[in-house]
């Protein structure tokens, strides 16, 4: 393979690997099983071990998992989250292609299992911008159990305050997201010198 400049540059065997399945994995489906270390190492001719390094680090990106004594399996992808778009979580479930759901912990207040922005516009008062924090933390026990990752873990928690027209605060939740599954894609716009 040659770079920019014109000069040979090498891939290692295992890097090649990870990028023939992830082509792959973007035709499969979540939980698809996936070739053994002992059968990439036939098709690609290479050492188990360095399979193994493929496969793991695939793993790492949460695109596989691995299940001991089944196999490797495609894993879930994660959840992409516009930055700049204000939408109720239904409904940014919904693009995704995803049937929203949620889980009461604590004890609800007579509020209808409906969308909360359909019911406050529905009450004259439309959700209009909001704010976000996002901030890395790791999973405490219960994130851990209701969120079914590891205590410990990698977590991304965002804190949402919406309002309407006038500032006035009408939501605020807390959302907690394993990091694996879960991405913030963010517009963005270059500002002074680079711009110009």
């Amino acid at each position: 393979m040659a770079d920019l400049s014109g000069a040979e540059t090498f891939t290692p065997r295992y890097r090649e690997i990870e990028q023939a399945m992830r082509q792959r994995l973007a035709k499969l489906m979540p939980g698809a099983e996936l070739p053994s270390d002992a059968e990439l190492c036939e098709e690609f001719g290479v050492s188990r071990m360095t399979a193994r390094h493929a496969m793991n680090r695939l793993a790492d990106d949460g695109l596989v998992f691995r299940v001991r004594g089944r196999g490797t399996f495609v894993g879930d992808p994660p959840t992409h989250r516009r930055a700049n778009s204000l939408l109720s979580f239904s409904n940014e479930m919904r693009r995704q292609g995803r049937v929203p759901t949620s889980q009461v912990l604590g004890r609800a207040l007579r509020l209808e299992r409906e969308s909360l922005h359909a019911v406050l516009v529905r009450a004259g008062f439309p959700p209009t911008s909001g704010r976000a924090a996002i901030s890395a933390e790791p999973a405490d026990a219960d994130d851990a159990r209701w969120l079914k990752m590891r205590k410990g873990g990698a977590m991304l928690v965002e804190q949402r305050v919406i309002v309407d027209h006038r500032g006035r605060p009408l939501e605020f939740t807390e959302s907690r997201y394993p990091a694996d599954r879960y991405a913030l894609d963010v517009d963005f716009v270059v500002e002074g010198q680079a711009a110009q």
